[in-house]
């Protein structure tokens, strides 16, 4: 390695740690699943590092959020992931702890059953809240992410909202969906 290679690891190991509990409930409110969650984080971690040296200091995490995101909507845009059928197996749920108290799950945080609530919406509209409202993107910002047009954002949060009041007026109706999943 060069002069500055130790130096570039050092500061994506550290960008790393600051990243990777934002990241966690970013991914984990989007696909509910620890193990996905999980494996998305590391794959949007692996293609940052690899451009680590284009990546401008202040825009780290962003770049690395819209990694991420684009991963997970890529991937359940995939065929065998429509397939893919999941048990209620209690080990499955339950996140991996690595970091201490702060390691994004939304349970240690109080918002289990928010995200619980976001399992009633489609691919889109998930992603859509997800950047809009958890992590304050503007909707230029998130049409940039997700690659759409702000109109397409906008309608998204429109159908989002609609949905969660239905599903947060009818607790019966969200039991009913989430069990139908």
């Amino acid at each position: 390695m060069g002069a500055s290679g130790p130096s570039v690891v050092e500061s994506f190991e550290e960008f790393a740690a600051f990243a990777i509990p934002r990241l966690r409930r970013v991914a984990y409110a989007y696909c509910q699943d620890w193990h996905r969650t999980d494996d998305a984080v590391q794959s949007a971690l692996e293609r940052v590092y690899g451009a680590w040296a284009r990546v401008r200091p202040g825009d780290a995490y962003g770049y690395t959020r819209t990694t991420l995101v684009r991963l997970l909507v890529s991937e359940g845009r995939r065929p065998w992931r429509r397939r893919e059928v999941t048990t209620d197996d209690v080990a499955l749920h339950e996140p991996v702890r690595r970091r201490g108290d702060d390691d994004g799950d939304p349970a240690a945080t109080g918002e289990a059953d928010l995200f619980a609530v976001l399992s009633g919406l489609t691919g889109g509209q998930r992603a859509v809240v997800v950047l809009r409202y958890f992590e304050n993107l503007s909707v230029s910002e998130t049409a940039h992410v997700l690659r759409c047009s702000e109109g397409t954002v906008k309608s998204q949060a429109h159908a989002a909202r609609q949905a969660l009041r239905a599903l947060l007026a009818d607790p019966v109706e969200r039991v009913e969906r989430g069990a139908q999943r």
